[in-house]
């Protein structure tokens, strides 16, 4: 009886066939970070000047520039 792959084989021929996939979808993950990075910091200072919000921000010395 034939060994049939298991569903996490992989193979380098495998990916190769698949290289154009991958390409695409490393543009679509970057476009779609490039946005949300855009899209927080439209928001401005959403995490506020008090105690609470500086901690968030990650600096006791106020948000970030």
């Amino acid at each position: 009886m034939a060994h049939s792959p298991e569903p996490t084989d992989i193979s380098p021929t495998d990916l190769k066939k698949r290289e154009e996939d991958f390409h695409a979808e490393s543009g679509e993950l970057g476009r779609a970070f490039t946005k949300a990075v855009n899209d927080l910091e439209a928001l401005g200072n959403f995490w506020g000047d008090d105690e609470v919000g500086q901690e968030f921000a990650g600096t006791s010395h106020g948000p970030p520039a």
